[in-house]
């Protein structure tokens, strides 16, 4: 009888084990899992803006992508990784001009921005057919709310040589979704915005800034053109 009771206490134990290894697997999973995206855009519809305040121009072009799953049907959290792939229907080029440029990446859900502060960290190699126009050295973290946003700035392109491109490879990790509210963020509609600013065409119209606009960041105007994005659908 005890020699029973032993061995039953034995494969309980036992059957315990393998449930919580296997709860904690499954736990770790989730928590760390990719996100891997494959999206195309198509160069000929993009949107683009410019306009120039004489004291800087700016212009913009923004592509919507295909590709992203259907309502809700990504969501990211904390921690995970984000692996994107956006493969353009033609070659374009970074303009070499500016005094910053940028290129992000908007991930985001159409039923609207919550206000949940993210922060990604993104490595991008940019390919021109299958030559290597341009990667980055660093990683480069970039913080905003209601949107996932991978992006890179350069301060002017490379070396000051036009980058041309037409497949872009976004490595990234989330690394925070969250202001107390929400720890998630749903994802279904994606576009690819590329940003440039230079000194005005037209200095003779230039009127001083105050000190706060000179601080003007590039995920401002990033957030500026989603909004005409917006106005204009």
């Amino acid at each position: 009888m005890r020699g029973n009771a032993v061995k039953h206490s034995c494969v309980r134990h036992f059957l315990f084990a393998i449930t919580l290894g296997l709860g904690l697997m499954g736990i770790s999973s989730t928590a760390h899992a990719d996100i891997n995206l494959n999206l195309t855009g198509d160069v000929g519809t993009a949107w683009t803006s410019s306009s120039d305040d004489g004291v800087s121009s700016h212009y913009s072009w923004s592509d919507d992508l295909s590709g992203m799953p259907a309502t809700n049907g990504t969501v990211a959290h904390n921690g995970e990784a984000l692996n994107a792939t956006v493969t353009l229907n033609h070659a374009i080029t970074m303009l070499a001009s500016g005094t910053w440029t940028y290129l992000a990446l908007y991930l985001y859900d159409t039923a609207g921005f919550p206000s949940v502060n993210t922060a990604t960290t993104t490595s991008i190699k940019l390919y021109n057919g299958n030559a290597l126009s341009y990667q980055t050295t660093t990683p480069i973290q970039f913080t905003t709310s209601g949107q996932i946003v991978p992006a890179i700035g350069l301060w002017p392109p490379d070396n000051g040589a036009p980058i041309t491109f037409d497949t872009l490879i976004f490595t990234s990790t989330i690394d925070s979704i969250g202001n107390g509210t929400s720890d998630t963020l749903p994802l279904n509609t994606a576009f690819l915005n590329y940003q440039l600013t230079s000194p005005s065409t037209n200095p003779t119209n230039a009127v001083p800034e105050p000190a706060s606009l000179q601080l003007f960041g590039f995920g401002l105007a990033g957030l500026v053109g989603l909004r005409r994005k917006f106005q204009r659908s």
